[in-house]
């Protein structure tokens, strides 16, 4: 579908001029019938974000994935003992030998019953975590003994904390998964990640949503399941931290329909690929084009005459329809007609028939009247 540009708009946008909302969820509001259509005419809005810069402030590590929940069990003096809790790192940007050293500090945290140790395993780019009891604490003989919580509803349930996104991404685990550590026979407690660690996991692209109705598509929630998606542009995290994110759409390929009949605020959201608010610690700014389009007017009237000919030939189909409802009765009357002729003529013949004979009856009669008549008549004498 082809259209045309009746009027096109550029905006240019600073989150740090925004009318209301914070530096990742902006708001900007427009003056009264800044951008009206015509629908009578098919005129829509369309939206491109040409240009974006936005400095690398927001952390890999954020309160959204710093979190999981540690579920310990021991035997002590014979008896079960159990304690559960949150284990969660500082915010910030890790390297691995960072980040090892925040965990394994984190882990020992409060731990009443184990030494946590954590070591990195190249080949799998991956970590080992391995679990010694303290004094005077065993392993129970029934498992588990320890657990590696990262399922968000399960955890809740259990302690109330909303842990997110959790931290199974930097600590080398799939999302929403519990992870059991399995008994080494020197008495310890082990496991190693399931899939390579991403210290940088938390966000590997930023997506630009916006609140307005729009017609994009995408299976960014659902896996083979397109709907509705309201993302304007992905602006990929390729820079180091600190560094100026920068965003160029040169043939207006993020360009996106505007369903709004008028267009008097523009709300958006800096998001990462779980559609999580990502919030960047300082301002950032951004180009947009508004368009108003329409259909291009060969392109209308192509679609008129196509509409024509679809009601032509409906028109068509229902004469061809009735021809032949017709047609059909044409041949019920004739033979009908053909079944009823010799039996009218039958009972033509049979009537005139009877009329003879009762003519004939008629005149025998009237012939025996007379004759009788004659002989009940006595002859008259002379004078």
């Amino acid at each position: 579908m082809v259209y045309e540009t009746t009027r096109s708009i550029l905006f240019y946008l600073n989150t740090r001029a925004r009318s209301a909302g914070s530096i990742g969820s902006p708001q900007f509001t427009f003056p009264n019938n800044l951008v009206n259509l015509q629908p009578q005419n098919g005129e829509l809005i369309r939206l491109t974000m040409q240009e974006a810069s936005i400095e690398y402030t927001f952390y890999q590590t954020e309160t959204f994935n710093n979190k999981f929940y540690v579920e310990e069990r021991a035997e002590v003096g014979g008896v079960i003992e159990s304690d559960d809790r949150i284990v969660e790192f500082e915010i910030g940007n890790y390297n691995l030998a960072t980040f090892i050293v925040e965990l394994t500090q984190k882990l020992n945290l409060n731990s009443q019953y184990y030494i946590y140790q954590v070591s990195f395993v190249p080949q799998i780019n991956g970590l080992r975590y391995i679990v010694t009891p303290k004094s005077g604490v065993t392993i129970p003989p029934t498992p588990p003994a320890v657990i590696f919580n990262f399922n968000r509803e399960d955890v809740f349930e259990k302690s109330d904390v909303d842990i997110v996104e959790s931290a199974n991404e930097i600590m080398g685990f799939l999302d929403d998964t519990i992870i059991e550590l399995g008994v080494q026979p020197n008495d310890t407690l082990e496991c190693q990640s399931n899939v390579p660690i991403s210290v940088s996991g938390g966000v590997q692209n930023l997506y630009v949503t916006i609140a307005n109705s729009c017609d994009n598509l995408g299976n960014t929630r659902i896996a083979n399941d397109f709907t509705t998606s309201n993302i304007l542009g992905k602006i990929p995290v390729s820079g180091p931290p600190f560094s100026v994110l920068y965003f160029y759409d040169i043939n207006s390929n993020f360009a996106t329909i505007i369903q709004n009949k008028y267009l008097d605020n523009l709300s958006l959201q800096l998001v990462n690929e779980r559609f999580t608010l990502i919030e960047p610690r300082k301002n950032w700014s951004l180009t947009c084009r508004i368009e108003v389009i329409r259909m291009r007017a060969e392109n209308y009237t192509q679609s008129l005459l196509e509409e024509l000919v679809d009601i032509t030939k409906l028109k068509m189909a229902r004469k061809e329809k009735n021809t032949k409802i017709n047609e059909e009765k044409n041949q019920i009357l004739d033979y009908t007609e053909q079944w009823l002729n010799p039996t009218l003529r039958n009972l033509d013949n049979d009537s005139e028939q009877d009329s003879k004979e009762s003519k004939k009856s008629s005149a025998k009669q009237e012939k025996s009247q007379e004759s009788s008549s004659t002989r009940q008549t006595p002859p008259q004498e002379e004078s």
